[in-house]
């Protein structure tokens, strides 16, 4: 670790702020490696201060990219990197989980090939799970007596209704 690590996560939250621009989404998107990085940074950061900054960041920006149409085919060109977006649904941050889900519903969208690789046992099965275990969290998030924290219930939310949501699409007939 050097001094210059912990600068990551205030770049982190500059590029996530950009990420909401579309001129900026597609100059990340046309920045060769760039999303390579977000990918790696949002998965690999245990090394790194403030890794649970960095990994909500990065994965608000993918997110964001995955809503930019000339983005959609770079997340989709190697199965393996969209394994890796479903993959960021196993952490245990609420949020991290919610920008991941978002990010997929958005990758889905009127995208034939998306819906057959996320149909993939490998990738359905990981999707299945993690609405299971917020559905059991959020029931159990409900019966809390004197509950105030609205924020977490509202993230929580908001993941189980993109990931019922992906299922639906996911369960279709093509």
């Amino acid at each position: 670790k050097t001094k210059d690590t912990f600068k990551i996560p205030h770049l982190m939250k500059v590029v996530s702020t950009l990420s909401f621009y579309e001129e900026a989404q597609r100059t990340m998107a046309r920045t060769q490696g760039f999303i390579e990085m977000l990918l790696y940074l949002c998965g690999n950061t245990s090394l790194i201060h403030g890794d649970e900054v960095i990994q909500e960041h990065c994965a608000l920006a993918i997110r964001n990219l995955c809503f930019l149409k000339e983005s959609k085919a770079h997340f989709t060109s190697q199965e393996q990197t969209l394994h890796k977006i479903v993959l960021y649904l196993q952490s245990e941050r609420l949020r991290l989980i919610a920008y991941t889900s978002s990010a997929l519903l958005a990758l889905v969208h009127r995208n034939q090939k998306v819906k057959s690789l996320l149909k993939r046992p490998v990738n359905h099965r990981v999707i299945k799970e993690v609405f299971d275990t917020l559905i059991l969290q959020q029931a159990a998030l409900s019966s809390e007596l004197g509950n105030d924290d609205q924020s977490v219930d509202n993230i929580l939310a908001s993941s189980v209704e993109h990931l019922e949501t992906l299922l639906q699409f996911l369960d279709e007939k093509s």
